[in-house]
Protein backbone atom coordinates (compact mmCIF):
# COMPACT_ATOMS: atom_id res chain seq x y z
CA UNK A 1 0.00 0.00 0.00
CA UNK A 2 2.74 2.24 0.67
CA UNK A 3 6.35 2.61 -0.85
CA UNK A 4 9.73 4.09 -0.54
CA UNK A 5 10.63 7.19 -2.35
CA UNK A 6 13.63 8.73 -2.12
CA UNK A 7 12.62 11.06 0.24
CA UNK A 8 13.99 11.58 3.96
CA UNK A 9 10.96 12.15 5.82
CA UNK A 10 8.57 10.51 4.00
CA UNK A 11 10.73 7.38 3.30
CA UNK A 12 11.37 7.06 7.39
CA UNK A 13 7.89 7.94 7.84
CA UNK A 14 7.03 4.95 5.53
CA UNK A 15 9.33 3.11 7.53
CA UNK A 16 7.69 3.71 10.93
CA UNK A 17 4.53 2.96 9.66
CA UNK A 18 5.25 -0.25 8.56
CA UNK A 19 6.97 -1.08 11.90
CA UNK A 20 4.02 0.67 14.17
CA UNK A 21 2.13 -2.76 12.08
CA UNK A 22 4.82 -5.21 12.72
CA UNK A 23 5.11 -5.55 9.50
CA UNK A 24 8.44 -5.22 7.39
CA UNK A 25 7.42 -4.68 3.97
CA UNK A 26 5.11 -0.92 3.32
CA UNK A 27 3.81 -3.04 0.36
CA UNK A 28 1.83 -4.98 2.97
CA UNK A 29 0.02 -2.23 4.71
CA UNK A 30 -3.52 -2.15 4.79
CA UNK A 31 -5.67 0.88 5.31
CA UNK A 32 -6.47 -0.62 9.05
CA UNK A 33 -2.47 -0.58 9.82
CA UNK A 34 -2.66 3.50 8.56
CA UNK A 35 -5.81 3.55 10.79
CA UNK A 36 -4.18 2.26 13.80
CA UNK A 37 -0.66 4.90 13.83
CA UNK A 38 -3.44 7.42 12.98
CA UNK A 39 -5.30 6.73 15.95
CA UNK A 40 -2.16 7.39 18.10
CA UNK A 41 -0.50 10.11 16.67
CA UNK A 42 -3.91 11.66 16.99
CA UNK A 43 -3.80 10.88 20.43
CA UNK A 44 0.21 11.10 21.30
CA UNK A 45 0.88 14.66 19.47
CA UNK A 46 -2.53 16.59 21.36
CA UNK A 47 -1.33 15.60 24.92
CA UNK A 48 1.62 15.92 27.45
CA UNK A 49 4.38 15.51 26.72
CA UNK A 50 4.49 15.63 23.06
CA UNK A 51 1.78 18.11 22.19
CA UNK A 52 4.50 21.44 23.12
CA UNK A 53 6.50 19.64 21.68
CA UNK A 54 5.70 18.74 18.17
CA UNK A 55 4.19 22.22 17.98
CA UNK A 56 7.25 24.01 18.79
CA UNK A 57 9.93 21.98 16.94
CA UNK A 58 7.99 19.81 14.23
CA UNK A 59 4.86 20.84 13.38
CA UNK A 60 4.41 24.65 14.18
CA UNK A 61 1.24 26.27 14.02
CA UNK A 62 -0.46 22.72 12.74
CA UNK A 63 -4.19 22.64 13.54
CA UNK A 64 -4.17 19.20 15.49
CA UNK A 65 -1.32 20.15 17.77
CA UNK A 66 -1.29 23.53 18.36
CA UNK A 67 -2.01 23.97 22.03
CA UNK A 68 -4.13 27.21 21.27
CA UNK A 69 -7.00 25.34 20.21
CA UNK A 70 -9.29 23.72 22.12
CA UNK A 71 -9.50 20.38 22.46
CA UNK A 72 -12.84 19.70 20.38
CA UNK A 73 -11.81 21.76 17.78
CA UNK A 74 -8.71 20.15 17.04
CA UNK A 75 -10.22 16.84 15.86
CA UNK A 76 -11.68 19.17 13.27
CA UNK A 77 -8.22 18.91 11.63
CA UNK A 78 -7.10 15.31 11.62
CA UNK A 79 -9.64 14.21 8.87
CA UNK A 80 -7.84 16.36 6.35
CA UNK A 81 -4.07 15.71 7.77
CA UNK A 82 -4.13 12.46 9.74
CA UNK A 83 -6.59 10.47 7.55
CA UNK A 84 -6.25 11.85 4.69
CA UNK A 85 -5.31 8.68 2.78
CA UNK A 86 -8.96 7.81 2.99
CA UNK A 87 -10.16 10.83 0.81
CA UNK A 88 -10.04 10.45 -3.07
CA UNK A 89 -8.33 13.17 -5.19
CA UNK A 90 -10.08 15.48 -6.92
CA UNK A 91 -10.63 14.91 -10.79
CA UNK A 92 -7.25 16.58 -12.75
CA UNK A 93 -5.08 16.68 -9.20
CA UNK A 94 -1.52 17.10 -9.60
CA UNK A 95 1.01 14.50 -9.10
CA UNK A 96 2.46 14.09 -5.51
CA UNK A 97 5.76 15.50 -5.35
CA UNK A 98 6.89 12.32 -3.43
CA UNK A 99 5.40 9.26 -4.72
CA UNK A 100 3.27 10.76 -7.78
CA UNK A 101 0.01 9.39 -6.80
CA UNK A 102 -2.42 12.07 -7.32
CA UNK A 103 -1.97 14.99 -4.29
CA UNK A 104 -4.83 15.87 -2.18
CA UNK A 105 -3.54 19.01 -0.17
CA UNK A 106 -1.63 21.93 -1.47
CA UNK A 107 1.38 21.20 1.51
CA UNK A 108 3.22 23.96 3.78
CA UNK A 109 5.62 23.75 6.99
CA UNK A 110 3.06 23.88 9.51
CA UNK A 111 2.73 19.79 8.11
CA UNK A 112 6.17 19.41 6.36
CA UNK A 113 8.83 20.60 8.15
CA UNK A 114 11.48 22.87 5.93
CA UNK A 115 9.31 24.27 3.46
CA UNK A 116 7.77 28.15 3.38
CA UNK A 117 4.69 29.08 5.17
CA UNK A 118 0.93 29.26 3.69
CA UNK A 119 0.23 31.77 1.27
CA UNK A 120 3.93 32.27 0.68
CA UNK A 121 5.11 31.30 -3.29
CA UNK A 122 8.76 31.69 -2.85
CA UNK A 123 10.39 28.75 -4.16
CA UNK A 124 7.28 27.06 -5.29
CA UNK A 125 6.62 25.39 -9.35
CA UNK A 126 4.36 27.50 -11.31
CA UNK A 127 4.39 30.19 -8.50
CA UNK A 128 1.29 28.61 -6.37
CA UNK A 129 1.88 27.93 -2.88
CA UNK A 130 2.74 24.79 -1.13
CA UNK A 131 3.44 21.48 -2.88
CA UNK A 132 0.56 18.90 -3.67
CA UNK A 133 0.95 15.76 -1.76
CA UNK A 134 -0.80 12.37 -1.43
CA UNK A 135 -2.93 11.61 1.40
CA UNK A 136 -0.80 8.85 1.93
CA UNK A 137 2.30 10.40 2.27
CA UNK A 138 1.21 12.76 3.85
CA UNK A 139 0.03 10.78 6.86
CA UNK A 140 4.30 9.42 6.17
CA UNK A 141 5.15 13.32 7.27
CA UNK A 142 3.38 13.33 10.08
CA UNK A 143 4.66 9.91 11.33
CA UNK A 144 8.22 10.22 10.74
CA UNK A 145 8.86 11.92 14.06
CA UNK A 146 8.12 8.59 15.99
CA UNK A 147 10.98 7.17 13.72
CA UNK A 148 12.86 9.58 14.27
CA UNK A 149 16.37 9.51 17.57
CA UNK A 150 14.54 12.41 19.92
CA UNK A 151 12.29 12.89 17.75
CA UNK A 152 14.22 14.93 15.32
CA UNK A 153 17.27 12.66 14.28
CA UNK A 154 16.40 11.37 10.56
CA UNK A 155 18.27 8.63 9.74
CA UNK A 156 17.89 7.79 5.73
CA UNK A 157 20.28 4.64 3.95
CA UNK A 158 20.73 3.07 0.74
CA UNK A 159 19.91 0.17 2.10
CA UNK A 160 16.10 -0.57 2.74
CA UNK A 161 16.89 -2.65 5.66
CA UNK A 162 18.88 -0.26 7.66
CA UNK A 163 16.23 2.71 6.98
CA UNK A 164 13.84 0.17 8.52
CA UNK A 165 16.22 -0.91 11.41
CA UNK A 166 16.69 2.67 12.52
CA UNK A 167 13.03 3.70 12.47
CA UNK A 168 12.11 0.88 14.25
CA UNK A 169 14.61 1.02 17.11
CA UNK A 170 13.85 4.57 17.28
CA UNK A 171 9.93 3.74 17.48
CA UNK A 172 10.26 1.28 20.21
CA UNK A 173 12.51 3.94 22.04
CA UNK A 174 10.38 6.88 21.70
CA UNK A 175 6.77 5.07 22.44
CA UNK A 176 8.67 3.37 25.48
CA UNK A 177 9.94 7.02 26.90
CA UNK A 178 6.84 8.55 26.02
CA UNK A 179 4.65 6.34 28.09
CA UNK A 180 6.87 6.70 31.38
CA UNK A 181 6.89 10.52 30.93
CA UNK A 182 3.21 9.93 30.66
CA UNK A 183 3.07 7.95 33.77
CA UNK A 184 5.39 10.31 35.22
CA UNK A 185 4.29 13.27 33.89
CA UNK A 186 8.00 14.38 33.52
CA UNK A 187 9.53 15.61 29.88
CA UNK A 188 12.83 15.06 30.37
CA UNK A 189 12.23 11.43 29.96
CA UNK A 190 11.88 12.30 26.27
CA UNK A 191 15.47 13.34 26.19
CA UNK A 192 18.22 11.00 24.48
CA UNK A 193 20.50 9.34 26.65
CA UNK A 194 23.31 9.67 23.71
CA UNK A 195 24.80 12.51 21.79
CA UNK A 196 23.62 12.28 17.92
CA UNK A 197 25.88 10.95 16.47
CA UNK A 198 27.10 8.31 19.14
CA UNK A 199 23.40 7.53 19.15
CA UNK A 200 24.42 6.56 15.24
CA UNK A 201 26.85 4.53 15.35
CA UNK A 202 25.38 2.85 18.54
CA UNK A 203 22.01 2.06 16.53
CA UNK A 204 24.05 1.29 13.62
CA UNK A 205 25.76 -1.44 15.00
CA UNK A 206 22.98 -3.15 16.31
CA UNK A 207 21.63 -4.07 13.12
CA UNK A 208 22.15 -7.61 11.77
CA UNK A 209 23.04 -6.38 8.77
CA UNK A 210 25.98 -5.13 10.57
CA UNK A 211 26.99 -8.85 11.55
CA UNK A 212 27.05 -10.54 8.02
CA UNK A 213 30.18 -10.88 6.03
CA UNK A 214 29.96 -8.72 3.19
CA UNK A 215 32.80 -9.81 0.38
CA UNK A 216 31.99 -7.80 -2.43
CA UNK A 217 32.01 -3.46 -2.17
CA UNK A 218 28.39 -3.17 -3.99
CA UNK A 219 26.72 -4.99 -0.78
CA UNK A 220 27.98 -2.35 1.44
CA UNK A 221 25.97 0.96 2.01
CA UNK A 222 26.32 4.29 3.48
CA UNK A 223 23.89 5.73 6.17
CA UNK A 224 23.23 10.29 6.16
CA UNK A 225 21.28 11.45 8.96
CA UNK A 226 19.37 14.63 9.28
CA UNK A 227 18.82 16.98 12.40
CA UNK A 228 15.78 18.77 11.78
CA UNK A 229 14.59 21.75 13.63
CA UNK A 230 11.40 22.87 12.08
CA UNK A 231 11.08 25.56 15.03
CA UNK A 232 8.93 28.94 13.83
CA UNK A 233 11.63 31.00 15.36
CA UNK A 234 15.35 29.06 14.52
CA UNK A 235 14.92 26.45 11.99
CA UNK A 236 17.71 24.27 11.46
CA UNK A 237 19.21 21.37 9.73
CA UNK A 238 22.38 18.91 10.27
CA UNK A 239 23.74 16.49 8.25
CA UNK A 240 25.85 13.34 9.43
CA UNK A 241 27.12 11.51 6.47
CA UNK A 242 28.96 7.78 7.57
CA UNK A 243 29.78 6.56 3.77
CA UNK A 244 30.26 2.86 3.16
CA UNK A 245 33.84 2.62 3.31
CA UNK A 246 33.69 3.64 7.23
CA UNK A 247 30.75 1.03 7.61
CA UNK A 248 32.89 -1.66 5.68
CA UNK A 249 35.09 -0.38 8.97
CA UNK A 250 33.02 -0.83 11.14
CA UNK A 251 31.75 -3.84 10.11
CA UNK A 252 35.40 -5.57 9.97
CA UNK A 253 36.39 -3.96 13.71
CA UNK A 254 33.68 -6.62 15.04
CA UNK A 255 35.33 -10.12 13.70
CA UNK A 256 36.94 -12.00 15.99
CA UNK A 257 40.57 -11.10 15.43
CA UNK A 258 40.34 -7.48 15.79
CA UNK A 259 36.95 -7.17 18.31
CA UNK A 260 38.72 -7.83 21.88
CA UNK A 261 41.23 -4.78 21.19
CA UNK A 262 38.82 -2.73 19.24
CA UNK A 263 36.28 -3.08 22.17
CA UNK A 264 39.08 -2.05 24.25
CA UNK A 265 40.28 1.07 22.00
CA UNK A 266 36.21 2.23 21.89
CA UNK A 267 35.93 1.47 25.48
CA UNK A 268 38.40 4.19 25.98
CA UNK A 269 36.73 7.00 24.28
CA UNK A 270 33.65 7.30 26.29
CA UNK A 271 33.06 10.47 28.66
CA UNK A 272 34.45 10.11 32.10
CA UNK A 273 32.54 11.39 35.17
CA UNK A 274 33.70 14.74 36.58
CA UNK A 275 34.50 15.11 39.79
CA UNK A 276 31.62 14.99 42.18
CA UNK A 277 30.99 18.64 43.93
CA UNK A 278 30.10 18.70 47.25
CA UNK A 279 25.82 18.85 47.59
CA UNK A 280 23.29 18.11 49.58
CA UNK A 281 21.93 15.50 47.57
CA UNK A 282 23.33 12.73 46.15
CA UNK A 283 23.95 13.68 42.32
CA UNK A 284 22.26 10.63 40.01
CA UNK A 285 24.21 8.16 38.41
CA UNK A 286 26.54 9.36 35.68
CA UNK A 287 25.66 8.34 32.04
CA UNK A 288 28.04 9.23 29.45
CA UNK A 289 26.43 10.75 26.13
CA UNK A 290 29.33 10.76 23.89
CA UNK A 291 31.70 8.32 23.17
CA UNK A 292 34.76 10.52 21.28
CA UNK A 293 36.10 7.64 18.56
CA UNK A 294 32.63 7.36 16.89
CA UNK A 295 32.04 10.94 16.76
CA UNK A 296 35.59 11.44 14.81
CA UNK A 297 34.35 8.79 12.54
CA UNK A 298 31.92 10.88 10.79
CA UNK A 299 34.98 13.15 10.21
CA UNK A 300 36.66 10.97 7.93
CA UNK A 301 38.65 10.71 6.00
CA UNK A 302 39.45 14.17 6.45
CA UNK A 303 41.16 13.70 10.00
CA UNK A 304 41.93 10.91 9.50
CA UNK A 305 45.66 11.36 10.40
CA UNK A 306 44.38 13.05 13.83
CA UNK A 307 42.55 9.61 14.39
CA UNK A 308 45.43 7.57 13.72
CA UNK A 309 47.48 9.18 16.08
CA UNK A 310 44.70 9.57 19.10
CA UNK A 311 43.25 6.49 19.08
CA UNK A 312 46.03 4.51 17.24
CA UNK A 313 48.87 5.94 18.43
CA UNK A 314 47.32 6.92 21.70
CA UNK A 315 48.87 10.68 22.10
CA UNK A 316 46.99 12.73 24.34
CA UNK A 317 45.07 15.28 22.28
CA UNK A 318 45.42 19.19 22.78
CA UNK A 319 42.81 21.90 23.57
CA UNK A 320 40.14 19.53 24.30
CA UNK A 321 37.35 21.69 25.53
CA UNK A 322 36.84 20.10 28.79
CA UNK A 323 39.67 18.53 30.41
CA UNK A 324 37.92 17.09 33.01
CA UNK A 325 35.70 14.61 30.87
CA UNK A 326 37.31 14.16 27.70
CA UNK A 327 39.35 10.70 28.05
CA UNK A 328 41.42 11.91 25.08
CA UNK A 329 43.06 14.29 27.09
CA UNK A 330 44.93 11.66 29.20
CA UNK A 331 45.60 9.15 26.14
CA UNK A 332 49.32 7.82 27.16
CA UNK A 333 51.07 5.25 25.55
CA UNK A 334 53.15 4.96 28.83
CA UNK A 335 49.92 3.56 29.94
CA UNK A 336 48.17 2.04 27.37
CA UNK A 337 50.63 0.46 24.91
CA UNK A 338 48.57 -2.55 25.00
CA UNK A 339 46.16 -0.71 22.90
CA UNK A 340 48.03 -0.32 20.21
CA UNK A 341 47.48 -2.17 17.02
CA UNK A 342 48.95 -2.96 13.79
CA UNK A 343 46.57 -5.10 12.27
CA UNK A 344 43.93 -2.73 13.19
CA UNK A 345 45.62 0.30 11.94
CA UNK A 346 46.37 -1.70 8.43
CA UNK A 347 43.03 -1.94 8.03
CA UNK A 348 41.48 1.28 8.66
CA UNK A 349 44.89 2.40 6.12
CA UNK A 350 43.17 -0.34 3.68
CA UNK A 351 39.07 0.67 4.10
CA UNK A 352 39.09 4.63 4.99
CA UNK A 353 42.61 5.87 2.92
CA UNK A 354 42.57 3.25 0.04
CA UNK A 355 46.54 3.49 0.50
CA UNK A 356 48.15 0.81 -1.99
CA UNK A 357 49.04 -2.43 0.18
CA UNK A 358 52.59 -2.14 -1.28
CA UNK A 359 53.35 1.01 0.54
CA UNK A 360 51.23 -0.63 3.80
CA UNK A 361 53.58 -3.42 3.42
CA UNK A 362 57.03 -1.38 3.58
CA UNK A 363 55.17 0.82 6.69
CA UNK A 364 55.01 -2.37 8.58
CA UNK A 365 58.31 -3.32 7.17
CA UNK A 366 60.13 -0.39 8.18
CA UNK A 367 58.62 -0.98 11.81
CA UNK A 368 59.83 -4.17 12.65
CA UNK A 369 63.55 -3.37 11.25
CA UNK A 370 63.46 0.13 13.70
CA UNK A 371 62.40 -2.22 16.77
CA UNK A 372 64.46 -4.94 16.00
CA UNK A 373 67.50 -1.92 15.54
CA UNK A 374 66.17 -0.57 18.97
CA UNK A 375 66.27 -3.19 20.63
CA UNK A 376 69.64 -4.89 19.49
CA UNK A 377 71.22 -1.60 20.40
CA UNK A 378 68.98 -0.24 23.24
CA UNK A 379 68.94 2.78 21.27
CA UNK A 380 66.72 5.00 23.40
CA UNK A 381 68.39 8.34 21.85
CA UNK A 382 67.29 7.46 17.90
CA UNK A 383 63.68 6.28 19.21
CA UNK A 384 62.96 9.34 21.20
CA UNK A 385 64.71 11.66 18.43
CA UNK A 386 62.42 9.75 15.39
CA UNK A 387 59.19 10.21 17.56
CA UNK A 388 59.49 13.92 17.90
CA UNK A 389 60.86 14.77 14.79
CA UNK A 390 59.16 17.83 13.37
CA UNK A 391 61.13 18.40 9.91
CA UNK A 392 61.38 16.09 7.45
CA UNK A 393 65.43 16.82 6.46
CA UNK A 394 65.94 15.78 9.94
CA UNK A 395 63.93 12.90 9.86
CA UNK A 396 65.76 12.18 6.97
CA UNK A 397 69.05 12.54 8.96
CA UNK A 398 68.02 10.31 11.50
CA UNK A 399 67.32 7.48 9.31
CA UNK A 400 70.54 7.66 7.18
CA UNK A 401 72.94 7.94 11.01
CA UNK A 402 70.82 4.88 11.85
CA UNK A 403 71.51 3.06 9.02
CA UNK A 404 74.89 3.69 8.30
CA UNK A 405 75.77 2.99 12.00
CA UNK A 406 74.24 -0.58 11.35
CA UNK A 407 75.59 -1.28 8.23
CA UNK A 408 79.27 -0.26 9.70
CA UNK A 409 78.39 -3.58 12.30
CA UNK A 410 78.03 -5.63 9.50
CA UNK A 411 74.32 -5.70 9.33
CA UNK A 412 71.82 -5.23 6.70
CA UNK A 413 70.96 -1.03 6.26
CA UNK A 414 67.92 -0.29 8.10
CA UNK A 415 65.84 0.67 5.33
CA UNK A 416 66.63 0.48 1.36
CA UNK A 417 66.14 3.13 -1.27
CA UNK A 418 63.40 2.17 -2.94
CA UNK A 419 61.38 1.74 0.88
CA UNK A 420 62.02 4.81 1.65
CA UNK A 421 60.80 6.54 -1.45
CA UNK A 422 57.59 4.25 -1.17
CA UNK A 423 56.90 5.39 2.75
CA UNK A 424 58.13 8.96 2.64
CA UNK A 425 58.84 10.65 -0.98
CA UNK A 426 56.61 11.30 -4.34
CA UNK A 427 60.49 11.44 -6.05
CA UNK A 428 64.28 11.86 -4.57
CA UNK A 429 64.33 14.11 -2.16
CA UNK A 430 60.50 15.84 -2.67
CA UNK A 431 58.60 14.85 0.52
CA UNK A 432 55.04 13.75 0.38
CA UNK A 433 52.78 15.97 1.91
CA UNK A 434 51.84 13.16 4.44
CA UNK A 435 55.22 12.11 5.72
CA UNK A 436 54.28 12.77 9.50
CA UNK A 437 51.68 10.51 8.85
CA UNK A 438 53.99 7.95 7.67
CA UNK A 439 56.39 8.48 10.38
CA UNK A 440 53.36 7.98 12.86
CA UNK A 441 52.21 4.78 11.10
CA UNK A 442 55.58 3.45 11.51
CA UNK A 443 55.83 4.44 14.93
CA UNK A 444 52.62 2.22 15.72
CA UNK A 445 54.38 -0.59 14.73
CA UNK A 446 57.36 0.36 16.37
CA UNK A 447 55.62 0.81 19.85
CA UNK A 448 53.48 -2.56 18.82
CA UNK A 449 56.71 -4.45 18.53
CA UNK A 450 58.98 -3.08 21.57
CA UNK A 451 55.81 -3.76 24.03
CA UNK A 452 55.73 -7.21 22.72
CA UNK A 453 59.50 -7.63 23.36
CA UNK A 454 58.85 -5.91 26.94
CA UNK A 455 61.78 -2.89 25.68
CA UNK A 456 58.80 0.12 26.27
CA UNK A 457 57.98 -1.19 29.76
CA UNK A 458 62.04 -1.19 30.69
CA UNK A 459 62.46 2.17 29.00
CA UNK A 460 59.58 4.61 29.59
CA UNK A 461 61.53 7.35 30.29
CA UNK A 462 63.00 7.46 26.47
CA UNK A 463 59.06 8.10 26.03
CA UNK A 464 58.79 12.03 25.21
CA UNK A 465 56.57 14.77 26.79
CA UNK A 466 53.63 16.13 25.45
CA UNK A 467 55.09 19.31 24.52
CA UNK A 468 58.08 18.16 22.13
CA UNK A 469 55.65 16.45 20.29
CA UNK A 470 54.18 18.14 16.71
CA UNK A 471 50.75 19.91 17.05
CA UNK A 472 47.82 17.80 15.98
CA UNK A 473 46.92 20.82 13.31
CA UNK A 474 49.92 19.70 11.44
CA UNK A 475 49.09 16.86 10.56
CA UNK A 476 47.43 16.83 6.72
CA UNK A 477 47.12 13.88 4.67
CA UNK A 478 46.66 14.58 0.37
Amino acid sequence: MLKYTGHPLIDVGVATITAFAGKDDPADLTEADLDKIADYIAKAYTQKPLIGFIHGAIFPNSGYTNPGIKPDKRVDFFGPVLYGYRRPAAPGAKPCVCCGQAAIEQIARDYFPLLSGRGVINFYPEGEAGLPICGRCLLAVQAYPLGSGGLMLVVDSDNQEILYHFANKFLDHNRTAIGLAQLADDKTLLRAERSQKTLLIETLLDARIMQRDFREEGALFSITAYQVSNSGQSPSLEIYYLPLQSVAFLQEMHKAEYQQKWLAIVGRAWEVEPKKKKAKAEPPAFKPRRNWLYEDLFDLPENAAKFIRTYFLRMALRYVRNVETDPRANYSIQTEAGLVSWEITAKFLERILRMDRERIDQIKKLGDSLAEYIKGQNDRRFFRDFFTVQRYDHLRNILLKASVAQARRGHPPLITFDSYITIFEDGEELARPDWRLARDLVLIRMVEQLHTLKWLGENLEALPETEELSPESELTIE
